[in-house]
């Protein structure tokens, strides 16, 4: 009777296992029928054909062979939580069909491995769920099935154990909780292995990936406090004093020229990428235009509030006091903003229900936006733009009435123009000054270069990785001076950059490590840029956020990956440098490949 009831238990439990792959293999298919991407359909109604022939038929292929050892695997575990050992381990047991897989040509080695890494990451997956049992953990070698240890050097026996080994260490290295609990014979004990580290492994530097010249810059960013430039907001006053009959946008123009006129210019020791047009790193702008009250009113609490003060000298708050608040009351765009609300009443209703975001942008300018650098500084420059602007207005005339509000934009967008271009020709002026006076020869001919390099841009179009880099922060940078902005993200950069990249590495201007470098560089430049915030906004907005956002991967715009050498960088350098700023994006689909959805966990 009891052999009876044994045959009728393992009849069920055939039965449901082929039922379990049969439901498995209804729902690939179904997923295959509303499946757009034609690689990945082809994948799923390959698997789905697989779990149709297994486990009720015997292994016809490698793939076939490794779904089945992990379907016994689940199955075991959904039954009783125990495991499906035998007297063979996995590299043993499977290597005949990898072999003859491998030599009919149905299978390469790269593709052997994919299939192992995906089974080692399922196997982790059970293993985070699993209790300890007395037969405990996955026959995977075949070593430790005969009671060896991980350790041994008799763990590998062939390629499949290779493979193992290197699924473990590479999902290990991504996240050391992705590891598979190993059965070991005559050991009852979980076997949970991490990554083996050399006892006379040399031990890895603070700061892994990073130049002594990247690490000294990198130290003097986090050394500068915060601070309250009031140049800018000296500008604009100055400007409006002078031109108050001007129409807003021409008035605005004007005052944004005479502050890129004269803003401080800054070249710090080791630089490559320069400049910050508060004279300071980590300095942000007052810009009495847009909002003067929150200022006037914390001035003497923001160099102590406990969330994200500033630094600010007692000159400047006298200043601020005696002659900047007084000609702007009256005047600002906060001030205006809630007159207006108030006189439509709607000044608490619009506060209530966040139909007008009162909390940051009324009071701190504008941005959450991406410039488009691809065009405006990669095709056409500022004498472009500018040269664009020119041809327009001279197509219009004031006698027209619909003219005027576009002649007044186009004066407004060439004075912006000159205003930039100004400012770069400052910074490279004071390069060449800095050069002259430079003891280090190697430091003197970066010098130089770094003039040139503002000569040429933002004026025109970058033609090496330097000049894009350099022209997309001086733009970048001045938006703060435009008007304290804050979320203006750089875009796609892998994908407008790479042509400089590569042009730069394919003529032996850059190497690798030169051009990493760079990047490195210009990122620690953009967590210098900072946003002028309230106590309450600093309290919602913690982390002194700019709010610079940038994207790499995903798709080309007519189809394809778009993963190139840049974008790998890229990452390379947000991993290595560790600053806040800017954020990195990682676009992904079905095609993209492996090893950047490997740099992208890593990156994280």
């Amino acid at each position: 009777m009891d052999e009876v009831n044994q045959g009728k238990a393992m009849i069920f439990a055939c039965n449901g296992a082929v039922a379990l792959a049969d439901k498995l293999a209804t729902e690939m298919e179904r997923m295959a029928a509303t499946e757009t991407h034609p690689y990945r359909q082809a994948e799923l109604k390959d698997n789905a054909a697989i779990l149709r022939n297994v486990p009720a038929q015997p292994a016809q292929s490698f793939k076939e062979a490794c779904q089945a050892f992990y379907l016994f695997q689940l199955m075991m575990h959904l039954d009783n939580g125990s495991y499906a050992v035998g007297s063979t381990g996995f590299d043993k047991a499977l290597y005949s069909y990898y072999q003859r897989d491998l030599q009919a040509g149905a299978i390469t080695e790269a593709q052997a491995y994919e299939v192992v890494e995906s089974l080692w990451l399922k196997l982790s997956e059970l293993s985070e769920v699993r209790v300890g049992k007395a037969v405990d953990g996955y026959p995977m070698f075949d070593w430790m099935v005969q009671g060896g240890r991980f350790e041994d050097s008799q763990l590998v026996i062939n390629e499949l154990s290779k493979m193992l080994l290197a699924a473990r260490n590479n999902l290990a290295s991504l996240d050391n909780k992705l590891t598979v609990r190993l059965y070991q014979a005559g050991s009852a004990a979980v076997t949970t292995v991490s990554p083996q580290v050399s006892a006379d492994a040399p031990e890895i530097k603070e700061m892994e990936g990073l130049t002594p010249r990247m690490q000294r810059l990198r130290q003097n960013y986090l050394k500068a406090r915060p601070s309250i430039s009031i140049y800018r907001a000296l500008a604009f006053t100055e400007v409006t004093k002078q031109h108050q009959g001007l129409p807003p946008i021409l008035l605005r123009a004007k005052a944004f020229r005479v502050a890129c006129e004269t803003a401080p210019l800054l070249i710090q020791d080791d630089e490559l990428i320069v400049g910050h047009p508060c004279g300071k790193p980590r300095a942000g702008a007052f810009s009495p235009d847009i909002a003067w009250r929150w200022v006037r009113d914390e001035l003497d609490t923001m160099s102590t509030r406990p969330q994200d003060p500033f630094d600010i000298s007692e000159e400047d708050k006298k200043v601020i006091r005696e002659e900047i608040v007084p000609f702007w009351e009256g005047r600002s765009l906060d001030e205006i903003c809630e007159s207006q609300y108030r006189e439509a009443g709607l000044w608490e209703f619009s506060g209530e229900t966040y139909v007008s975001d009162l909390s940051y942008h009324q009071i701190n300018g504008g941005g959450d936006t991406c410039p488009g650098y691809d065009v405006l500084l990669f095709t056409k420059g500022m004498n472009g733009i500018k040269a664009d602007a020119e041809e327009k207005l001279a197509q219009l005339s004031m006698e027209n009435p619909e003219d005027i509000d576009k002649i007044y934009f186009y004066k407004a967008s060439i004075e912006s123009c000159e205003g930039v271009m100004a400012y770069a020709k400052r910074l490279a002026n004071h390069a060449r000054e800095l050069a002259l006076t430079e003891t280090d020869p190697a430091r003197r001919a970066e010098l130089f270069t770094i003039a040139e390099t503002n000569e040429n841009v933002p004026a025109n179009p970058p033609k090496t990785l330097q000049e894009a880099l350099q022209s997309i922060w001086t733009v970048e940078s001045l938006f703060e001076v435009e008007e304290n902005q804050t979320g203006l993200s750089l875009g796609r950069v892998d994908q407008y950059c790479y042509p400089m990249y590569q042009a730069d590495i394919e003529s032996g201007r850059l190497t690798e490590d030169q051009a990493l470098e760079m990047m490195q560089a210009f990122i620690i430049k953009c967590a210098e840029l900072m946003w002028m915030s309230s106590e309450l906004g600093a309290k919602y907005f913690a982390g002194y956020q700019p709010f610079i956002n940038l994207t790499v991967g995903g798709q080309k715009r007519m189809g394809g990956d778009a993963t190139n050498d840049l974008t790998l960088l890229i990452m390379d350098a947000v991993r290595f440098v560790k600053v806040y700023q800017p954020s990195l994006a990682c676009r992904i689909h079905n095609q993209s490949p492996q090893h950047y959805m490997e740099k992208k966990l890593s990156t994280s």
